[in-house]
């Protein structure tokens, strides 16, 4: 199952607007600097904001376990589980959607989309290496039909596990990050089923990544993708 064609070029052309006006018009500055150097000067601004971004993931998910986080996990497991369908790659590159900002990219699209029809649903997949139940955000239809729009790399599968969670409420903050709430408790990245051997892999995960080890490779390995 895919998104409409038609909702999808719709909400696409809006996006490509969007982002090519930022810099319509405006002129090309001299720069000094040969295009290798920028390119590498560029790549190496990426990786640190990268490792940045994954160390502040893992800080999330090292923290001391909460009697909150115990009550989600026992209600989380009875809650019913559907398939999702990932709409494939080319598309979701011409809509411009980013990688690990499901919550963004499916606000984004229930915002966006032409007839109003596919809703933004937050729930929970279950990484299979860890037992760990991971904060996703997916799109659903109006017949049902679930739907990722958030790109994964590495990742062959066409569709996944998913469980929505309709007790999780979100909503935007000031900065433009998201509050995820679950009966009074706020969550940020996920539950753990164990705690301590999370926190203890998460500790190991740290050390290689402030090694200068890939950020995205280290992480693969722990959960085991």
């Amino acid at each position: 199952m895919a998104v409409p064609a038609k909702s999808l070029l719709a909400v696409k052309d809006q996006r490509r607007i969007g982002f090519v006006g930022l810099g319509a018009g405006s002129p090309i500055p001299t720069i000094a600097a040969s295009a290798g150097e920028l390119r590498m000067g560029e790549a190496k601004k990426r990786l640190i904001r990268q490792r940045a971004d994954f160390l502040r993931v893992l800080d999330q998910w090292s923290a001391e376990p909460s009697a909150g986080e115990m009550e989600a996990l026992a209600a989380i497991q009875s809650l019913p589980v559907v398939r999702v369908d990932r709409v494939p790659a080319d598309q979701l590159a011409k809509m411009r959607m980013k990688e690990r900002l499901c919550h963004d990219n499916c606000a984004w699209y229930e915002a966006n989309d032409p007839a109003g029809e596919w809703k933004a649903v937050t729930g929970w997949i279950v990484d299979v290496a860890t037992g760990n139940f991971v904060l996703h955000a997916v799109i659903r239809s109006p017949a049902g039909e679930y739907a990722c729009i958030t790109p994964v790399p590495h990742v062959s599968a066409r569709s996944f596990d998913f469980i929505p969670d309709p007790y999780i409420f979100t909503t935007r903050r000031a900065d433009n990050s998201f509050l995820h709430v679950r009966n009074g408790h706020v969550f940020g990245t996920g539950v753990r089923p164990n705690p301590a051997k999370t926190i203890a892999d998460v500790k190991i995960a740290r050390a290689k990544i402030e090694a200068g080890h890939d950020p995205v490779e280290v992480l693969r390995s722990l959960s085991g993708t």
